[in-house]
Order: C-alpha cells, then structure tokens, then sequence
C-alpha cells in the first residue's frame, strides 16, 4: 500500500553534509565577500564551531539546537534568505552528485512516482531547507521556525526544537490537523534520534549508517537500507 505521505530526515538521510554547520560556515564567507562582520562576534568560522562543539559536549541536545539559533540574533532576514540560497548553489557546485545519499534520494524518488506526498522534516531551519525543497519537487517542510523582530532574527526558535521528539510530535500535530492516519505513513531517517519518529508512523526506513538506529531498526522490523556501518551516534547531530 502506498503511503499517503513521507517524512524524510534531511541530514545524511537525503544529502551527505550537516547543513546547518556547513550553512554556518559559508554565511561567515558570505559576509566577508560583502564586507560584512559576523553579528554574534566570532570573526572565524572556526572560533564558532570550537565554542559550538565545547556546547555539545555538555548540553541536551534540545539545548545545543538552541544555541545554535542564538546566533542569529541580529542578523537580517533579508541577508540570511539571500545566503541560503546562494549556500544551496555553492554546494551543488562544490560537492556535485556527492552531495546526494543515493539510498536516501532513490526512496524518496519512488515513493514520488507512486503518488505519495513527500515531507521534509529537520532541525534546519526553513529558509536554509526552502531551495533544497523546492529542487526536490516535495509536497512541504517541517523545520525549525526562526523568531523574527521586524526585519531581523532575534536569536529564539518557535516552539520545541525540531529534533527527536519534537520530530514526532510535529508529524503528529500535523497529520491529526488534517485527519490523516499516522498508519498510513512512513518516515525515513539515519539517526538514532530519528526513531521517534519512526515509532509514530506505519512504515519505517533507516539510512544505513548508524548502529543504533540499525540494531533498533532490526527490532521493530524497519527497512534497512544501504551499506551497513557500524557507526556511533555523531557528537553534534542537530
């Protein structure tokens, strides 16, 4: 039976990169080329991420996902929607076909050609994930919402972030708004902090990749695709 609709992680489930680091990354380059300084203070790129990881280490990683958006405050929507555009076409070209998960892609391919409606779902935020969703051709995003303050960013998220539970819960807000059975849905993911949801639809795939998520995969009968690697969970995984 053909699901009514599709939940994909976005993450090394659908592209190979951490879009929201290698965003972070590019927007620090992007405000250079502009003659611009980063609003949070940091001046590289690499200052920020040694601080980020040094979070990760010692936060829930509810809370590291906050701190990520804290640096968006101040900066301009105008410029960050520009710079999320321009990241989706530098990374295209950087990485080429490399920057697709083929097992990932070849799913959400088929279940577009059987007539299901496809989901991103992410700890991005939206207006990073929007060029990407629209190449794909997919029915809509579940991501992070960013707080704004007339033309800025102030720093906050909406509501929980969007990753683990607040995946599942979202998927759920969702389908119960619009009187659609979560049986009659599959989601796919890479991650152990995928699995919740996973646990709320009818059919669930797993990126090959992680061990854990694997060996739960095997347990609650949850296709298993690509090769297998026996690798833990990521240390930043947001």
């Amino acid at each position: 039976m053909t699901p009514e609709l599709c939940f994909f992680d976005v993450d090394e489930t659908l592209i190979t990169v951490k879009s929201m680091l290698s965003f972070q990354s590019f927007y620090y380059q992007f405000l250079k080329d502009k003659g611009l300084e980063p609003e949070e203070g940091f001046i590289r790129f690499e200052d920020f991420k040694q601080s980020f990881e040094l979070l990760s280490r010692t936060l829930p990683r509810e809370e590291v996902n906050r701190a990520y958006y804290r640096s968006f405050e101040g900066r301009s929507v105008e410029l960050v929607e520009a710079a999320c555009e321009a990241w989706f076409e530098w990374a295209q070209t950087e990485y080429g076909n490399d920057l697709w998960q083929p097992d990932g892609m070849d799913l959400l391919r088929d279940y577009q050609q059987q007539g299901s409606r496809i989901f991103l779902v992410s700890g991005s935020f939206k207006e990073l994930l929007a060029p990407l969703a629209q190449q794909l051709g997919v029915t809509g995003v579940i991501a992070t919402e960013l707080v704004r303050n007339g033309d800025n960013y102030t720093g906050d998220i909406i509501g929980q972030p969007c990753i683990g539970e607040g995946k599942a819960s979202r998927i759920r807000e969702y389908c119960e708004a619009r009187e659609v059975s979560l049986s009659d849905c599959c989601a796919v993911g890479d991650h152990i902090s995928d699995s919740a949801m996973l646990e709320v639809v009818g059919r669930g795939h797993v990126i090959a990749g992680n061990a854990e998520l694997e060996a739960l995969a095997l347990e609650r009968q949850w296709l298993i695709h690509g090769e297998h690697r026996s690798t833990m969970s990521s240390a930043i995984n947001m």
